[in-house]
């Protein structure tokens, strides 16, 4: 069988870029690759036909622009950069992802909510894993997903929580699989499933059998002709966005017990209040003092606090879809512990 294949990566940082006070406004690249490969008797000579394979690689472009879009916002942008690879004994292209931070330094470093090049080719379904969870397990990537819909529409789809991480739960014809977040935005996203469609346009043709994707030497995806003609045939509807019951942000005022401080650096510290909780001391005057034993407020001990609690987003059967992060924003003061009366042993 002879066949031609696309190799994506991104790479390391650019030489010179080591000095921090230079990444204020520069790129950030981060490691990962794939290999992309077209298969058929239409490839016996490793050429393809620069009709078929300039579409697909701008619909590449194109998707991989529209992941990092939904994963990052504006935080953030991407592009596609391909050069030939003349090592191989085929025709294969590689592709680098560089992506380019618009923010302090400091900012992209301690920010884990921003997605990196190598979790943008995992939402994709290029690579395997991504923020601690396995695509290609039970969590996959947008390629697998269509794959596994055989041309069916979606029933639902569902926020839920797996190993504390929220994804969702897709629904059709009493079958259920759990995917990326980032994914199933996609595929209710009229700009990446035409992108998708479009990588997978070559393989429709005559002459063309399959397209694999692989990572780290092991192919994590195979996309055959019929695969192909399935997922082109189903139709692209936007998601409505579903009603989401949300609790404010709210800030109180009470009095909580310390069941763990933190005697240096900024780590949570463990109140009791309606029960254990993990907070953040916002109070740096208060907590520079306590942490240079000007204050005495060992464990055990009570404070008299003001306490911002961040929203609560609430699933449809109005269960926090995770914990609400709480910060305590001021210490009023340090209240003395409840004494104890030791009570008269009548005895009789």
């Amino acid at each position: 069988m002879k066949w031609l294949s696309l190799r994506a990566l991104s790479g390391s940082p650019p030489m010179g870029i080591h000095n921090l006070s230079l990444l204020r406004y520069g790129f950030l690249m981060s490691g990962g690759q794939a290999i992309i490969r077209y298969d058929g008797p239409i490839l016996a000579d490793h050429k393809m036909d620069v009709e078929d394979i300039a579409p697909a690689m701008l619909a590449l472009a194109e998707l991989c622009k529209r992941a990092n879009a939904i994963a990052n916002g504006d935080r953030a942008s991407v592009k596609l950069l391909i050069d030939l690879d003349t090592e191989q004994h085929c025709a294969q292209f590689g592709v680098q992802i560089i992506q380019t931070f618009l923010d302090q330094a400091k900012s992209f470093f301690d920010d884990q909510h921003v997605k990196t090049a190598s979790d943008i080719m995992a939402f994709i379904g290029l690579t395997g894993t991504t923020g601690g969870i396995v695509i290609g397990g039970p969590v996959i990537g947008l390629f697998k997903l269509l794959k596994w819909l055989k041309g069916r529409q979606p029933d639902s789809a569902t926020m839920t929580v797996k190993d504390g991480r929220n994804v969702m739960q897709i629904s059709v014809g009493g079958d259920m699989v759990l995917v990326h977040p980032v994914a199933a935005q996609m595929l209710y996203d009229p700009i990446a499933m035409k992108s998708a469609k479009d990588v997978l346009r070559p393989t429709r043709k005559e002459g063309y059998e399959k397209v694999e994707f692989e990572h780290q030497n092991e192919v994590s995806e195979t996309l055959t002709k019929q695969d192909a003609i399935l997922i082109d045939a189903i139709q692209v509807i936007e998601k409505k966005a579903e009603k989401e019951t949300v609790i404010p942000a709210s800030s109180i005022r009470a009095t909580v017990k310390i069941r763990k401080a933190i005697y240096e650096g900024n780590g949570k510290w463990t109140i009791q209040y309606d029960k254990s909780r993990e907070v953040t001391m916002g109070d740096e005057t208060w907590l520079a003092d306590f942490q240079a034993n000007k204050v005495d407020a060992p464990p055990g001990s009570y404070l008299d606090v003001d306490i911002s609690v961040a929203a609560i987003h609430l699933d449809k059967d109005d269960k926090p879809i995770e914990e609400p992060h709480y910060t305590i924003t001021k210490v009023n003061g340090v209240v003395p512990a409840p004494e104890q009366i030791e009570l008269p042993n009548h005895q009789s």
